[in-house]
């Protein structure tokens, strides 16, 4: 009929086409190439770091991080001093 025809509900906002998202700076970009926020930390797509506070590896993908626990690496720690003892062995 030559007409369009209004939604029947209208919402505000930006969306975006093409299987897209839209990223921290409102570019709309693959979802394959967002970075994530992970405690205050920018990760980039693919980028892996170990946590060794909680024993993870966390990934970044698709914008989510995703964290795996890994074994936890003993932690060495300072032991008292003791007196020193005689040499074991001289210098000539």
């Amino acid at each position: 009929n030559g007409q369009c025809s209004e939604p029947e509900i209208c919402q505000t906002g930006c969306i975006c086409a093409n299987d897209t998202v839209m990223d921290a700076n409102g570019n709309c970009v693959m979802p394959s190439t967002c970075q994530c926020l992970y405690e205050g930390r920018i990760l980039l797509s693919g980028q892996t770091i170990n946590v060794v506070d909680t024993c993870q590896k966390c990934t970044c993908q698709n914008g989510c991080v995703t964290c795996n626990s890994v074994p936890c690496i003993e932690q060495c720690t300072w032991s008292d001093w003791s007196p020193f003892g005689e040499c074991s062995a001289t210098c000539n």
